[in-house]
């Protein structure tokens, strides 16, 4: 076995490791039907920090007293929902509601979601108004109007917890108006009927959770391959379903239905070619996210003056805070350029992307230490912006080097990235480059940049002049991951992983 196959080995065990502890950690209550199953993703139950659901969106009162979050009692875990109904005469209804997203009035500013790859939503309902209800599983589309909705309903005992199961395929048992679009789905409401006599009191909510199609995954014993492509297949659908339906932008946050960003929305164009072959995307589909695309980012860069900005109004495309990225241009280039190549892409497409391309300067944040700026309008290059990190500048020289407008020769830039000092943190035979002017340990994330977009496993050493801190970048990460595993192991926390920055520069330090 050779060292890459070893080191792959144990990057996989790693993963599956964490994995395992994600999904298979005993709840502190009661246990979960599904504990240790990967198809059961949950919506909400209480155990965020914040006070929205696992897409991102919020929970409204709707019409009751209150809906808040408590944890007096609940089905499993440390916390669940109260929906405090209040009086509701016999003759009215009480309702709450959760969104995919932030709220707005606009529908083309709505991040929907797409449920048509679960099979059913389920969760838990305690009943403490002392006597039985009706309760409603109420979903809409994008829309939001009473015109297109799909409606479930059930009858709640009083007292203890009842499972609450709902076919998302729309079968027998739905109330359906219209013609609700479940792959933009964007409000899920609840609706209490009294049965006899008005109600007083309320109900708690617990373990709600989307169920997907396919069979039962154990995280813990079935083959990383598995484990990955149902991953990637969920990752991809939810930014699939919440990119923007006229400008084809991927929002920056699930919670702000303002502003798309060049790194989301690179993603998914990076990720589309594979989509197609896995049948999650059809390729006429994906010629016209392309179109609309491609649209959007040339009005933005009409509006710029080197590259397209880092973020932009989601509807618009029109600069959303002026900076220009060159690390996240060269993620929306790559991403572009690969689509671009693919042999099922139509000629017209292919030369409109190759014309956007073009209108990428990299050329100008060329500097003899790297690319290491960014750029603001009214202020100028910021210098050292991106000083030392890690394999960006590598991942920019791959993009300046396909452009053809504004080409920079890759062997120019390649080796700029010379804050290069070796580490280790358990075993010395397992030293990484840390890419960094500091001693800070830089994030997996970063470490792994470069192999996002191109595969240097089999290539050796790069020819940095200093033939010490020469490193393949493939196994450097590898390094990297197999070093931070053994220092999770020695702090007794072999089930933890390292996180990559969240807010500010702190989320970097080890």
């Amino acid at each position: 076995m050779n060292l890459t196959l070893q080191h792959r080995k144990k990057v996989m065990y790693r993963m599956r490791r964490w994995l395992a502890a994600i999904c298979c950690a005993a709840p502190l209550a009661h246990t979960s039907a599904r504990a240790g199953d990967l198809s059961y993703v949950p919506l909400f139950n209480g155990e965020r920090s914040d006070s929205l659901n696992l897409w991102g969106g919020p929970f409204t009162a709707g019409n009751i007293a209150s809906f808040s979050k408590q944890s007096s009692v609940v089905h499993s875990g440390a916390a669940a929902y109260r929906a405090n109904l209040g009086s509701i005469p016999s003759n009215s209804f009480g309702f709450f509601q959760t969104f995919s997203s932030a709220l707005t009035g606009e529908e083309e500013a709505r991040q929907d979601r797409d449920v048509t790859q679960y099979q059913s939503l389920e969760g838990y309902v305690q009943n403490d108004t002392g006597g039985p209800l009706s309760f409603s599983v109420e979903i809409k589309d994008y829309r939001d109007d009473n015109a297109n909705k799909a409606i479930r309903n059930y009858t709640l005992p009083a007292g203890g917890w009842t499972k609450i199961t709902a076919p998302l395929d729309l079968s027998a048992g739905w109330n359906i108006a219209g013609n609700p679009d479940l792959t933009r789905t964007y409000a899920l409401s609840f609706v209490v009927n009294p049965i006899s006599g008005p109600v007083n009191g309320s109900l708690y909510l617990d373990d709600f959770a989307l169920v997907e199609k396919g069979p039962s995954i154990d995280p813990a014993t079935a083959p990383i391959q598995t484990i990955v492509e149902r991953l990637a297949h969920r990752q991809f659908t939810a930014l699939w379903a919440a990119r923007n339906k006229t400008s084809g932008l991927i929002p920056n946050r699930s919670d702000n239905v303002d502003e798309g960003a060049l790194n989301t929305t690179a993603g998914v164009v990076w990720l589309l070619p594979s989509a197609i072959r896995h049948g999650w995307v059809t390729q006429t589909d994906a010629n016209g996210y392309l179109g609309e695309l491609v649209a959007s980012l040339n009005s933005n860069r009409d509006q710029t003056t080197f590259l397209p900005s880092r973020k932009l109004d989601l509807k618009t495309a029109a600069p959303s805070g002026a900076e220009e990225s060159s690390i996240d241009a060269a993620f929306i280039a790559l991403a572009l350029h690969n689509f671009k190549s693919q042999s099922a892409t139509p000629a017209s497409l292919r030369n409109s992307i190759n014309d956007l391309e073009n209108r990428f300067d990299f050329s100008a944040f060329v500097r003899p230490d790297a690319y290491n700026l960014s750029y603001t309008p009214g202020q100028g290059f910021n210098d050292n912006v991106y000083k030392g990190y890690t394999n960006e500048n590598k991942v920019i020289s791959l993009a300046a080097d396909l452009n053809q407008a504004h080409h920079v020769p890759l062997a120019s830039m390649w080796n700029k990235d010379t804050g290069r000092t070796l580490a280790s943190l358990v075993d010395s035979n397992d030293k990484f480059l840390t890419y960094s002017f500091g001693t800070d340990y830089r994030a997996p994330f970063a470490q792994a940049l470069i192999n996002l977009f191109v595969d240097t496993s089999d290539r050796g050493a790069d020819n940095f002049p200093d033939r010490a801190l020469a490193r393949n970048p493939w196994i450097n990460f590898v390094k990297e991951e197999n070093e931070i595993n053994d220092k999770l192991a020695q702090l007794g926390r072999p089930n933890f992983f390292q996180a990559d920055a969240g807010q500010g520069a702190a989320g970097y330090q080890p």
